[in-house]
This record gives structure tokens, sequence and C-alpha cells, in this order.
């Protein structure tokens, strides 16, 4: 159970955790058969929303202004990468890998070292399909290009991952790794976006916004 709510698959185990906002997880399991309860004091936390148009969002609302600049590991196809910085949610691809395409990486360079409090991703269930995150989020604080090794922790660290695969999608998706209230995520330049398919065919999530929540670092 997490909060006193009872869990008996991965589906429910997402929904109960994603319901838990910003509220300590307090979660029992059986261990070596005997009931424990643990509590787990987040530092950061993961909120979804979902909705049939862009209107629709009231707690992830798509930002009207662009985080910072894009960059793709790779070649991306349909639409154009700047896309994923316009504001809108289109009913269609977006810039999205090939199939088969694993570690995938989209990267905002935010401009200037900047207290980052939360990192945002919509996306678009197009042909029924492309709608679920399987999102690994890195952050650099480079002063200069950091590459795309993330393996590098002497150059990025990893924010956390985000597992909507066994969550029904709708038309639109979001999903957010937050900090706590008074807390950040951490002070970067740089923050990256791993994807791998969410299909049994290969296929990449179809990402309509990246967005970057951040203030000037003290």
């Amino acid at each position: 159970a997490i909060n006193a709510r009872k869990v008996k698959d991965v589906s429910d185990l997402l929904t109960a955790y994603n319901q838990t906002g910003s509220a300590d997880l307090i979660v029992k399991l059986v261990r070596n058969q005997a009931e424990l309860e643990i509590s787990i004091l987040t530092a950061a936390y993961i909120i979804t929303e979902a909705g049939p148009t862009q209107a629709a969002f009231s707690k992830l609302v798509v930002p009207s202004s662009p985080s910072g600049t894009i960059a793709a590991s790779r070649s991306t196809n349909n639409a154009p990468l700047n896309s994923l910085l316009d504001g809108r949610l289109e009913d269609g691809y977006g810039p999205v890998f090939g199939n088969n395409a694993y570690l995938g990486t989209y990267r905002i360079d935010l401009g200037s070292t900047k207290t980052v409090n939360s990192v945002t991703n919509w996306t678009a269930n197009h042909n029924g399909n492309r709608g679920p995150q399987n999102v690994t989020i890195y952050a650099s604080t480079s002063k200069n290009d950091p590459g795309w090794d993330l393996t590098n922790r002497s150059r990025f660290t990893p924010i956390g991952t985000i597992d909507t695969t066994m969550v029904k999608p709708e038309t639109f998706n979001a999903a957010s790794i937050r900090a706590k209230p008074g807390q950040s995520l951490g002070r970067y330049r740089w923050i990256y976006w791993q994807t791998n398919p969410v299909t049994n065919k290969g296929e990449n999530t179809a990402f309509q916004e990246l967005a970057v929540e951040s203030s000037p670092a003290r």
C-alpha cells in the first residue's frame, strides 16, 4: 500500500504514487513474511495529467514562452525540433525519433545556471500508441556544451525517470518531475530527456512540448 491505498499491480502502484503529490510516501509491504511500514521523505515527486485538448490542462499548463534553446542527439522525423518549445499541443508525431531508436535524447540549454524547480513533458497519443513516456531526466552544470555521454557522472546528474507505459493514455498527456515546496531539483544549465521506445514495434513517444521551470541561481 502507498499512503493507505492498496496496490495490486504496477498500474495501481503508479496511480497511487502519482496521487501522493508532494506528500511523504508511507509504503506498507511484506518482506520475509513480516509486514513493514517505511516512510520515504522524497525530495522530488512526479505528477501526471491528461486531457482531450490543451485547454483541459489545469495542473500542468503548457508554458507560453520557451525555457531555452533545444537540440537533439540524433535526427528526428516529422515536425521541426523547435516545435517542442512553441507552446502548442498538436495531435501528431512531433519531432519523433525513428522506430527502434533507443536512448534518443532531447536537450534544453537554459542559457545560464539556474535553480530548477520542475521538468515537464507533454505528449500526443497519435495513432493510439504514442502517448506513453519512458524517459530519464539528466542535468548538467557545465559552462560549455557537455556533449551527449550521459554516463559521465563528472558532467551529468540523473534527476529521475518517468515511465507511464502502464497508464492508459488520453489524446494529450503530461508528466512532471517536481521539487517539494521550498526545495529545488538542483542548479543546472542543461536539461536532458533520454528516451526509449514505448511500443512492441519499437515506436517512440510523440513528444509535443518540453519545459523547465526555473529561477536564476543565487
